[in-house]
């Protein structure tokens, strides 16, 4: 028996592998599925496709710069009215929508008479908004004039059915494995009658939030729809009817034809994007559009013929999605980049064939391997086995690159490395890199003590994403850019270690956990990966710790004919996403919520409001051991209501009560305000928010609504 085992033990393992692996394959779980997806977005980012600007689609962006001129987001229905007739006069194939216009819009004078019933007499808002137009009818009218398309977002939960303007014929049993919704989040309806067309935006990325796929049809209820893409193909080509093809044996549908184009899809009706570069070439600021001074003649050089797609494209807003290229983009960008390749021709295939042909090579290589164990040496094997894996890869990618075809090299591939390997040996690295994974990961950005608590006890961190209730802190120098043009590199870097090793300290003294440091600014959170009930009140403490050191070493490097700037602080507390982000490469422990945005948006506000320090009113409750004066209500870029800031009683040598009454006299808009403001900062200078009311009062400030650019 020992004999035999010596002779033919190494098959054992070999074949075990093998089994493994055919098993895992054939039950396809998220693992195994999720690496063949990273196998074919790295051939996207190896070979991506060049734009065509010749291609007849564009974005109609509501970009920042658009936002900046026009107006914050939403605009008022008519504005959208404005630049969809626009768009028609230019001569547009299509305009869609790629927005969910759900809701009325809160402008119109019927909706702000409702928001008044109560404060006044319901006939005198009757008279005030008799004949006012209603921005809704306005827009539903540009609609109708328009060959339009407007959206509906696909949910799980029953509601209106939207109105479907297209028809479907189908050849064979094209509905079998079509995705099915239950419910719809549509437009209005007055906006559906008057569209041309009406198509899902249902963008469903995978589980790693990576969009590769998107649906040419889906099942709502019993009812098919069209996506969106294929509403404004019909719509664009004057097309009725969408017919689909099911596969010769039944088993799902083989391809959609709309007009003249047919797109080759999978059996659940999704088909393959092709990601191109993000590139300026495909997008129009809306604001162009909108602008009176561009020529109708200009708009239509640039727009007859074309498929126009509305959406927000401004940062902040949420609509965007991860591509293969490792870009987040627009959503309606994404739809934009569908149409474009199915114009184009240009399909990526997962051929029907293709499990079977990387099952049989896993057998293949596999056995072949096993069966020359004893006739190569190892060294040799394992180079044979590294050159048929880079053969298997190298092969992939050729098919992908010349005839769109998606071949997975990892199962081969993998199966030949693995039954080479050893395979005993992984179980315990896995547990010493599990280990050695969480020291690695916080022993950047955690204090040693919380380090050595994650290490004991794992389970208190949840890698990927939760939400947590937290605080977080932002720090700027005012001035770094100017102070980096004049210093001698050498100097600004030891300058800037010494800088960060102090602020740094402040962070973990409070028990804070360092996001990361970028140039010559600190991101800082509280609340994760360890709980902390007490989270604002230890990033109000570190603030103010970083003020304290901030200043004094400010001061010492003027001392020393630096021009060192003073630093800039932003705290916030709210809601966020918190886990491990990137890739399996390549991860940051990081958080993302609106309330991290707020942090940084209050840094900045500093510089306006000459303060070294703004805290969010949330962050300022949260610590009821402490005391805050209100520095203003600030309107805030991409905030859409005013945001109240705060700062410590502790660094505004005026007294209390005398800012207190002051500041309460602006909020009521009393004509004595200014002057009480104006004695306040003579009498205390140092005082910034002393100092910021009287000057903002002494040139025409009304209240205490304060705009940040």
């Amino acid at each position: 028996m020992h004999g035999l085992w010596r002779r033919f033990g190494p098959i054992l393992p070999g074949l075990l592998v093998l089994a493994g692996l055919l098993a895992l394959r054939l039950a396809d779980p998220t693992p195994v599925a999720a690496l063949r997806l990273q196998g074919f977005d790295l051939f996207q980012r190896l070979a991506p496709p060049a734009y065509d600007p010749g291609v007849p689609v564009r974005v109609i962006a509501i970009d920042d710069e658009s936002l900046r001129r026009v107006g914050q987001w939403p605009w008022p229905r008519d504005r959208l009215a404005r630049l969809v007739e626009r768009l028609a006069r230019a001569g547009a194939a299509a305009v869609v929508l790629d927005l969910i216009l759900a809701e009325p819009d809160r402008t119109a004078p019927t909706r702000i008479a409702e928001a008044l019933a109560g404060r006044a007499d319901p006939a005198t808002l009757a008279a005030l908004t008799k004949g006012l137009p209603d921005p809704d009818h306005d827009l539903a009218a540009a609609l109708g004039r328009a060959p339009s398309v407007v959206a509906f977002a696909l949910a799980e939960e029953p509601g209106r059915m939207p109105r479907v303007a297209a028809s479907f014929a189908e050849i064979g049993p094209a509905r079998e494995r079509l995705d099915r919704f239950a419910g719809a989040v549509p437009s209005l309806p007055e906006f559906e009658a008057a569209a041309a067309g009406n198509g899902s935006i249902g963008t469903a990325a995978g589980r790693d939030e990576v969009l590769r796929r998107l649906p040419a049809v889906a099942l709502l209820g019993d009812a098919l729809i069209p996506s969106l893409a294929v509403e404004a193909l019909r719509v664009a080509q004057g097309a009725g009817t969408v017919t689909l093809r099911a596969v010769a044996d039944g088993s799902g549908l083989d391809a959609v034809r709309v007009g003249a184009v047919i797109l080759p899809v999978a059996p659940d009706g999704r088909f393959w994007l092709q990601f191109t570069p993000d590139t300026p070439a495909r997008q129009v600021p809306a604001w162009r559009v909108l602008d009176p001074a561009v020529p109708d003649a200009e708009l239509a050089a640039a727009l007859r013929g074309r498929i126009l797609l509305i959406g927000v494209t401004a940062a902040g807003f949420g609509d965007t999605v991860l591509t293969p290229l490792r870009d987040r983009i627009a959503g309606v960008t994404a739809h934009a980049e569908a149409l474009e390749q199915i114009l184009l021709g240009r399909q990526l295939t997962r051929p029907a064939w293709a499990m079977a042909a990387e099952i049989g090579l896993l057998l293949v290589l596999g056995l072949g391997l096993i069966a020359s164990w004893r006739r190569l040496p190892a060294i040799i094997s394992g180079g044979v086995v590294v050159l048929i894996a880079a053969a298997l890869a190298a092969g992939a990618f050729l098919a992908y690159r010349q005839a769109g075809l998606l071949l997975d090299p990892t199962l081969p591939a993998l199966g030949l490395l693995l039954t080479h390997g050893v395979v005993a040996a992984t179980a315990q690295w896995r547990v010493e890199r599990d280990r050695r994974t969480i020291r690695a990961a916080f022993a950047r950005y955690l204090a040693p003590a919380l380090v050595a608590r994650l290490a004991e006890h794992p389970e208190r961190l949840r890698l990927g994403g939760e939400w947590r209730e937290m605080s977080f802190v932002f720090t700027d120098i005012a001035g770094f850019t100017s102070l980096s043009e004049t210093v001698p590199p050498d100097r600004l870097v030891a300058t800037l270690n010494a800088y960060f090793d102090g602020l740094c300290g402040c962070v973990l003294d409070a028990g804070g956990t360092i996001d990361k440091m970028v140039g010559d600014a600190l991101h800082a959170m509280f609340g994760a990966p360890v709980d902390q009930p007490d989270h604002a009140e230890r990033a109000v403490a570190c603030a103010l710790a970083i003020h304290r050191f901030a200043t004094g070493f400010a001061a010492a490097r003027r001392a020393e004919g630096m021009p060192f700037g003073e630093t800039r602080i932003g705290v916030t507390t709210g809601s966020a996403v918190v886990g491990n982000f990137g890739s399996r490469h390549h991860f940051d422990y990081t958080a993302y919520s609106e309330a991290v945005n707020l942090a940084a948006r209050l840094e900045h506000a500093n510089k306006a409001l000459g303060t070294p320090l703004c805290i969010s009113a949330a962050a300022a409750r949260a610590c009821p051991g402490r005391s805050f004066r209100p520095v203003g209500r600030l309107l805030l870029r991409g905030v859409g209501t005013p945001v109240e800031a705060m700062m410590p009683d502790e660094l505004c040598p005026a007294p209390a009560g005398a800012y207190a009454a002051a500041y309460a006299a602006v909020r009521r808009g009393e004509a004595g305000a200014s002057a009480l403001f104006a004695v306040l900062a003579a009498e205390h200078p140092e005082d910034p928010l002393a100092r910021l009311h009287a000057r903002r009062l002494a040139e025409g400030a009304k209240d205490d609504l304060i705009a940040i650019d």
